[in-house]
């Protein structure tokens, strides 16, 4: 009876430590650019998203020369997600906090511009 209460003590304890980490929502996952083209990433690439945009994975938002990690999430919906991030780039690190809106199909992305 022991082992069984233990295991899914330790059971309940992983699932609240998943269900802790923030994530940003699936919607705004992926590249972004100004233009559809500066979105396509070719072989030659030296790095994985677009020069001039920015690639936002579930716990982080990846800019040319600066990252920024997911610490904390305020507020988000569908189309708008408010967060707390940790940048990083040659000059150091900071931390800001983020609005970013979907337009209502989901293909415009506003609210980040490099560290501001």
């Amino acid at each position: 009876m022991k082992k069984h209460f233990v295991l899914a003590l330790a059971l309940s304890a992983a699932t609240l430590t998943i269900a802790a980490t923030p994530q940003i929502p699936k919607s705004f996952l992926g590249n972004w650019a100004e233009t559809q083209a500066d979105c396509i990433i070719t072989a030659e690439s030296p790095i994985d998203f677009p020069d001039s945009g920015i690639k936002i994975s579930h716990d982080a938002i990846h800019q040319y020369e600066t990252a920024c990690s997911l610490t904390k999430l305020i507020s988000q919906s569908d189309n708008a997600l408010s967060a707390e991030f940790l940048c990083s780039d040659s000059e150091g690190e900071q931390t800001v906090e983020k609005t970013l809106s979907l337009s209502a199909d989901g293909k415009q992305l506003t609210g980040f511009d490099d560290r501001t």
